[in-house]
C-alpha cells in the first residue's frame, strides 16, 4: 500500500505528527535521518537542521507528502535553475514513524479489528467509573 500524509498535525524541531491514508496518526523524529542525510554544508537536508527552517514544514497538497518552500534547486529547459520544494516520501516518512492514533472511520472499516471490550483505563478529565468484573 502506497502511504500518503493527509494532515500536518504538528511541527517541532525535527518532529513531525502527520495523519495518513490509513487513518493513523504517527509521529516521526526525523534528527537522525537528516543529521545521516546532511553529509556536506550544500546539502538542503542540512538547511532542515535549522529549527526554524525545519518549522517551516507544509503539506503538500499535489504530491499529499511534506516539503519545505525554496531548499531543493530545479532545472528547466528554459535557463537557470530555480528554487523548488525539498520534500520527503511519504512511504519513508511512514516507515521511519511511530502510531499514536487510528481515526474511527479508518477503524470501523478495518475488517481485522473487532468490538472493543470495555476498559479499566481512565482518562485524566473522566470522572471515577466503577470497573465490574465478570464474576457473579
Amino acid at each position: 500500500m502506497m502511504h500518503f500524509v493527509e494532515k500536518l498535525v504538528a511541527v517541532r524541531p525535527y518532529r513531525l505528527t502527520l495523519r495518513f491514508n490509513t487513518g493513523e496518526v504517527r509521529a516521526v523524529d526525523l534528527e537522525s535521518f537528516l543529521r545521516a542525510k546532511a553529509g556536506t554544508p550544500q546539502s538542503a537536508y542540512q538547511n532542515l537542521l535549522d529549527p526554524a527552517t525545519f518549522c517551516r514544514a507544509r503539506l503538500d497538497p499535489q504530491s499529499r507528502t511534506v516539503c519545505w518552500d525554496g531548499l531543493a534547486r530545479e532545472i528547466t529547459s528554459e535557463g537557470p535553475d530555480q528554487p523548488a520544494p525539498l520534500d520527503l516520501c511519504p512511504d519513508v516518512l511512514y516507515g521511519l514513524s511511530t502510531i499514536l492514533a487510528q481515526d474511527s472511520a479508518a477503524r470501523s472499516a478495518d475488517k481485522k479489528l473487532t468490538r472493543a471490550e470495555p476498559s479499566s483505563l481512565v482518562l485524566k478529565d473522566e470522572p471515577p467509573r466503577e470497573v465490574r468484573g465478570g464474576g457473579a
